[in-house]
């Protein structure tokens, strides 16, 4: 009987990935007709539906075996943050963060953000439904180092970074990365509830507003969370916010 239950759940997960990996194609097909570097978008679609296909629901990698006691008591506590998020800070969730996508130890993503050497101001680039944004993000780090070093030699300041968790705005299912999971507790609680938040709240052409939403509320329901959850452990509220104070 729980090999059944397990085989039904298991069936609309995949069907699931699927369909979503549908939809990115369709929408790049949309979007190549708008005039959109497609050299670009391709690659980027191509890893997202990567990671959508390859990620496993959270319960079943906790079950596999193949994890540390550390990571799976990460996942739990995404799993616990989850529900907080819910029911107590009232986020709709959908499907975010209830799968797991295991890299083997290596970077997932990179971001390329690029600025002008003479002035504070970004570098700007625009899609369909997320508008514009001060970034570039890559599955490949080859491609990632080659558009880093176009931009240089086109006279910008660039800087490049891993990224380790990312949202997907209420569009396609956040998914928990496995480095996230070498992020401290109080961190990936911040983080877990920064982009869910994101799945909930997205202006479009707006990053400042989108960013520092999702941050106050992520370092709000980090400290909240850790009040809730840990009410005999004083310290540990007061280790979160002198974290966010010096990241300030």
């Amino acid at each position: 009987m729980l090999r059944g239950k397990k085989n039904r759940s298991r069936v609309p997960r995949l069907n699931t990935a699927r369909a979503w990996a549908v939809m990115l194609l369709v929408g790049l097909m949309v979007a190549g007709g708008c005039g959109l570097d497609l050299s670009y978008l391709l690659p980027l679609a191509a890893g997202e539906i990567n990671v959508l296909l390859r990620s496993v629901p959270i319960s079943l990698a906790i079950q596999s075996g193949g994890l540390t006691v550390e990571q799976v008591a990460k996942l739990q506590l995404i799993l616990d943050t989850r529900e907080f998020a819910r029911d107590v800070m009232g986020l709709t969730l959908g499907s975010d963060y209830t799968k797991f996508y295991d890299s083997g130890g290596d970077a997932v993503m990179f971001n390329v953000s690029a600025c002008r050497r003479d002035a504070f101001e970004p570098r700007q680039w625009t899609f369909p439904i997320v508008g514009t944004v001060p970034y570039l993000g890559f599955f490949n780090r080859s491609a990632a180092d080659a558009k880093a070093l176009a931009l240089e030699e086109a006279g910008y300041d660039v800087f490049m970074y891993e990224v380790d968790a990312y949202s997907g705005a209420g569009y396609f299912p956040s998914v928990v990365l496995s480095p996230m999971l070498n992020r401290s507790d109080i961190s990936l609680a911040n983080t877990v509830f920064h982009e869910l938040l994101h799945g909930n709240v997205w202006r479009p052409n707006d990053v400042s507003f989108n960013e520092s939403l999702a941050t106050f509320f992520g370092r709000t329901g980090a400290a909240k969370y850790v009040a809730d959850r840990f009410p005999d452990q004083p310290e540990l509220i007061e280790d979160a916010v002198e974290t966010f104070e010096d990241r300030d």
